[in-house]
This record gives C-alpha cells, structure tokens and sequence, in this order.
C-alpha cells in the first residue's frame, strides 16, 4: 500500500512536474495569448470605437441634414419668393418704365411750354417797361385830372344847392300841374247827403240779391222795415282807436297837418293799402285779412303819405319815435267839425270805431276797386281834392254791375236821384265818390239785414233739444243751408266759438255774433269783378272765335289739362298734408277753371280764369316751400338733393324773370306823366329851369364819375 502509495505519489510527483511544467508552458501561452488577446482587443476595439464614433458622427450628419434639408426647403421657399417678386418687380419695372417714357415726354412737353412762357415773360417783361413810361405820363395827367375834380367837385356843391331849390320848386309845381284843388267849392264840403235821403231809400226795397241761401227760407209776409235789427249789438267790446291812444282833450289840442288835404289823402292811402291785403289774403288759404283798426294803426307807425307825390311811402327812421304824434293828428284831423260833413270820412270813422265790420269793408273796398279800376291816389285830383268826383257815367257802369237784382224801376228812381246830385263840368257829368260809395255800402248792409233775418228763421226750423242745446249735425246743416261753399274747417270753428260764447246754448244771436267777429260774412260776398265772360258754345266750350280775350281764356284751360298728370301728382300731395282748408281752397280754384264759366260769375269774386291760374300756382309755390322744408333731411340724406340741385338755378332764374317783368311794369308806370291839366307859364318856366339845371348837374355827375373811374383804373 505504501508502495503504491509512494508509486503514486512518485508518480504524482512526476505528474507534477509534468503538470508544473505544462503549467508553466500554459501560463505562457496563456500570457502569449493573454498578450495576443489584448492586441487582438486592441484591434478589434479600434473599429468598434470608429463604429461608435462613426455612430456619434452620423447622428451629427443627420441632424445636421435634417437642418440642412429644413435650411434647404426654406431657401427653395425664399428661391420661389424670389421668383415672385422678381415677377412682380419686373412688372412693376414694365409700369415705371412706361411711366417713365411718359414723364419724360411730359418733360418734352413743359420743356417746349417753358419755353413759350420764357418767351411770353421775356414779352411782358418789354411791355412792363413800356408800361411804366406810360404809367408816369398817366401820373402826371391824373394829377391835373385831381386839380380838376375839386374845381368841379366846388362847383357840384354850388350847382346841388341850386339843385335842391330847384327841386322844391319843382315837387310844388308837380302838385300843381296834377291838379289844384278845383272841384271842391264850399257847397260841397258843407252839405252831406243824410241817410234819410230817398237815394238811400231806394234801397231798402231791393235787399236780397246778394245774399242767396240754398232754401228760400224768408216768407212773403215779413216786412223788411219792420223787422230791422240793429247790426251795431253783434260785435265784441273793443277800445276804440282814442282809447289805445290815450288822447288827451281833443277841443284844446292844436290840429297841424302836414298839408292841406292830409286826412283824405291818407284815408285813401290806407283804402288802397287795405285792398292790396285784402288780395295778398285772397291767395293764402290760412290767413283771414286783419281787423281795421289794427290795420290803420300799424300803417301809420309804418307808412305816410309822400307830400311832393302823394302816395304811400315807408316813414323815416328817425320820425317813428314820434307815430304817436302822428296818430294824434289824424286823430284831430278826422274828429274836425268840417270833417264831419264829408261821408269820406264819416264812413272811414265807423270801420276804425267797427260799427261796419269786415264783410262791408270787403264789399266797400271792392266797389271802391271797380269805380277807380285801381288804387284811387292814381288818380291826379285824389291827390290834392278834398272831395274827390267822378264821371257820373263811371257811376251808372258800377250800379249795373253790382245792383244786378234791383227792379228796373227802383233803379231808374235811384239814376234820377244821383243825376240830380250830380253836377256839370267842362261839359261832363261828375259825381262826388264817396256818396257813391256810401250808396253802395248801404246797399250791402239792408242785405246784411236779410242776411240776419235767414238765420233766425233758420235756427227757427230746426229742431232744437233740451235746453235750447242744437247739435254740432244740426248746427253744420244750418251753415250748409246758408251757403254749400261753408268749409268744413270753417264750421267746426264757428260751432266751438258759439258754444264758447253762449255756453253750449247757440242762437241766431250768438251765430250772427261770431260770423260777424269772425271772415265768415266776408267769405260769404257775392261779388263780381271788371271783366267780362267769355261766350260758351252749345258743349258749354269757350267760344275761341269770339276773340281773342276767349282764346287766351280758353289757353289757360287747355293748358292745366294737358297737364293732368303733374296736376294729379300735385293735387295728391297736397292732401297729403292734411291741411282742411289747404285742399278746399285748392279744389275750389281747380273747379273754376274745370267749369270754365259754367258756374255762376260771382264764384269767380273779381278773378277771371287767367287769374284763378296763378292763384292755383301760387298755392302750389306755397305748398312746396313747406314740403321742401319738411322733407330737408330726405332730400339731403337720402340721394334726392342732385335733384333739387339741377332745378335750382333753373328755378331762380324763372322766378327772377316773373321778378324783372313785376320791375318793369313798375317802372312803366311811374315814368307815366300825369294828365288833364294845363300848366301855367310859370310853371312852364320853373320846369324848364329845372331841366336845364338837371342836365347841368347830370353832365358833371358824369363828368366826376368818369374821373373816379379813371383814377381807380390807374390805381
């Protein structure tokens, strides 16, 4: 066992060796390997290294490529920009290029006009130097044309003295040449035909031709003398024309008119005045003529009578802080004890104190108008007469026209009468106009009285309620009754105003009351005016073979028929407005000139067809200065105003035409010389006088005139 032990541990020994020595040639290959190993890691690790750097570098090279590829789309972006805009520049550098080769021709052109104008400069230039030369002999002539303006201008002022006693001269001897006061003795200043004459009582057996209600309503049994009622009670209240005043006592107070006849040529003044309102108000649908009495006091704090031309003229400015004294001496003027013997001034009295209201100042003024056709102060003796006459003829032409329903009988009773109060004068027939007026005047007022007596027995058949209380229906079929023409608007008023009055319980009393307060009695006048009507044919046409007044008013018919379609279009905006007596007063114009005479002639008051046409367009004119007025912010706002725009110079230029022709007439007329007297030498001689200064004066007021121009020519 030991043997084999030792044989084994001999050979484990040997074994060791063995295994000592092959560990040691294991060691060194393993160190050769190790060494081997560690190169072979060096060489492998080296491109595994480049491989992660290589890795490291691509991700750089792929970011940098991505921004590369993002730089790239954003310049191929800007590249197309680029491409645009050169595009656009290009054709912008197109434009400019054009507008350029126009500049440069505009160039050419002011190159050449510079050169016109250098040539014109250089030519003014040469005519500024000659001008100069020139200007300094003007210098030296326009001084010696100074020297001569003061030697004449000193003798302009000796020759205006001269002049303007001359002139007054002249304005006298004007008053005499149109007439002293030779018609008027003293007879007829100190008889005045009292009321109790039979030439008024004429007339009191021919009442009721003016007044025509729709129902003949008065019985035969009622006497007119009988029944007369006193027209004075139906009127309100009112100061008289003293009592505005406050006059002191008349009898003590010193009478001091300007001139002689200043009282009735002012009366006269104010008639005309009064009637030019009474036609203005006629055009105007909403506006009634005013009372008398604050007519005559607003015109004499306002007008005057010129005392050279005796016609109306606007006062002074520096003489209106003394109207009142003015007014005063009217006051005494007509309050004088002569004055009381002239029915002039007498019946002016009783329309200042109201005891005759508007309805007979209306029918007053309209004879007024029809016995002068026209103002009376044309007339050269209205003038300078107190009493102022005319031709008994003229008379008999107005009694005809006016008094149409006075029996043939009672009329030539009443031509007898005025014959015999009538007197001779170089041959001719005259008549003293205030009478005649006077006889007209009552005429109107015995008609008044009927007048009255219709509306008692009117308010007498109808069927009063309780109390007395009529309703506004029966109230409006009485008015209706009276005259069909009575507006709605007119009849509403009336009916508020009685109720007022009369506390709901209306009577003819308070009825008569409040038409004679009111324009109804005045609207109600049945007039006629100077002219005649044409003929009609068998069609009811005008007759346009009759002459040549026919055919102008049958032009006027045809004329608003052919315009049917503007007349439509207008007639519809004007009730539009709904204005009541705005589209009555329209309908009743266009009915006159639809009827053409048919209906009867008083419906036409003292307008015959041409002038029921203005009429109608003057309401038109009206009509549209409101409308244009309301409708501004339309017509501005809303794309109208090119309208109105294009017609405006057209307008204004018609309007100033109709405005050139109004002038022209009125010069026309003054320039007409008065007639029917003959001038003494003296006066012959003082006219010469006159003109021979007045040419002298005319030539050197030229002369200095052409001297002013001259120097501000030069200056």
């Amino acid at each position: 066992m030991k043997k084999k032990i030792n044989n084994l541990s001999q050979k484990n020994a040997g074994e060791s060796l063995f295994y000592e020595a092959k560990e040691r040639h294991w060691n060194m290959e393993k160190a050769k390997l190790e060494v081997f190993l560690k190169d072979q890691e060096k060489i492998l690790y080296e491109p595994t290294l480049k491989v992660k750097q290589n890795e490291e570098k691509t991700e750089i090279i792929l970011k940098e490529k991505t921004n590369l590829e993002d730089t790239l789309e954003k310049y191929r972006k800007k590249i197309e920009n680029c491409k645009l805009m050169i595009h656009k520049l290009q054709f912008e550098l197109g434009n400019v290029k054009d507008l350029l080769s126009e500049k440069e021709k505009n160039a050419k052109e002011f190159d050449n006009l510079l050169m016109e104008e250098q040539s014109k400069v250089k030519k003014y230039f040469d005519e500024n130097l000659s001008l100069k030369v020139e200007l300094e002999a003007e210098k030296n002539k326009n001084s010696e044309l100074n020297e001569n303006y003061s030697i004449q201008t000193e003798g302009l002022n000796d020759l205006k003295k001269k002049f303007d006693a001359i002139n007054s001269e002249l304005s006298q001897a004007n008053l005499e040449l149109i007439g002293p006061d030779k018609d008027t003795s003293q007879t007829d200043l100190e008889i005045m035909v009292p009321l109790s004459d039979p030439v008024f009582d004429k007339l009191k057996a021919t009442a009721g031709s003016l007044f025509r209600p729709k129902h003949n309503l008065l019985s035969r049994s009622f006497s007119r003398e009988s029944n007369q009622a006193n027209l004075l009670n139906f009127k309100y209240i009112r100061p008289t024309f003293a009592q505005i005043l406050d006059a002191p006592d008349l009898e003590r107070a010193k009478y001091s008119p300007p001139f002689k006849n200043w009282v009735n040529v002012v009366i006269r003044g104010i008639y005309d005045s009064k009637f030019f309102e009474h036609l203005i108000c006629a055009s105007s649908p909403l506006r009634a003529p005013s009372r008398f009495l604050d007519f005559v006091l607003a015109w004499l704090g306002q007008f005057t009578i010129d005392e050279n031309s005796r016609v109306v003229k606007e006062l002074e400015w520096w003489k209106r802080d003394a109207t009142d004294e003015i007014k005063f001496q009217f006051l005494l003027g007509i309050s004088q004890e002569n004055s009381k013997k002239l029915w002039e001034i007498n019946t002016f009295k009783e329309f200042l104190n109201e005891d005759l209201m508007l309805d007979e100042l209306g029918f007053f003024l309209h004879c007024r108008y029809l016995l002068f056709r026209g103002p009376e102060l044309n007339y050269p003796q209205a003038k300078t007469a107190v009493a102022h006459f005319v031709q008994y003829s003229r008379v008999l032409e107005i009694i005809e026209k006016v008094m149409t329903e006075i029996p043939k009988e009672n009329l030539e009773d009443l031509v007898a009468i005025l014959y015999d109060k009538s007197k001779t004068k170089g041959g001719i027939r005259i008549l003293e106009c205030s009478l005649v007026l006077r006889i007209m005047l009552e005429y109107y007022k015995n008609e008044k009285q009927m007048k009255y007596r219709s509306v008692v027995e009117l308010f007498e058949k109808s069927p009063a309620q309780e109390d007395s209380y009529i309703s506004f229906n029966i109230f409006q079929s009485i008015c209706k009754n009276i005259s069909a023409n009575i507006s709605d608007y007119t009849i509403i008023k009336l009916y508020r105003d009685c109720w007022s009055i009369s506390n709901g319980k209306i009577t003819a009393d308070t009825f008569f009351l409040v038409a004679n307060e009111s324009s109804l009695l005045y609207d109600l006048l049945s007039i006629k005016g100077d002219w005649s009507c044409p003929p009609l044919t068998s069609n009811h046409e005008i007759d346009t073979k009759s002459g040549k007044y026919a055919e102008r008013m049958n032009k006027i018919y045809q004329l608003h028929v052919a315009d049917e379609e503007n007349i439509e279009l207008i007639k519809h905006t004007i009730h539009s407005m709904g204005i009541s007596e705005l589209s009555y007063k329209y309908r009743k114009l266009e009915s006159l000139i639809l009827h053409k005479y048919e209906v009867p002639i008083e419906e036409y008051w003292i307008w015959n067809l041409e002038d029921i046409h203005n009429r109608l367009w003057s309401l038109v004119i009206q009509s549209q200065h409101a409308f244009l007025e309301f409708h501004a912010h339309d017509i501005r706002y809303l794309g109208y105003k090119h309208i109105i725009e294009a017609k405006e110079n057209e307008r204004h230029k018609d309007i100033s035409e109709i405005c050139n022709k109004f002038i022209e007439i009125i010069r026309h007329m003054q320039s007409k010389k008065p007639s029917g007297h003959k001038s003494s030498a003296a006066n012959i001689n003082i006219r010469k006088t006159a003109i021979r200064f007045v040419g002298i004066f005319s030539t050197v007021a030229k002369c200095i005139i052409k001297l002013k121009r001259l120097k501000k020519n030069k200056n």
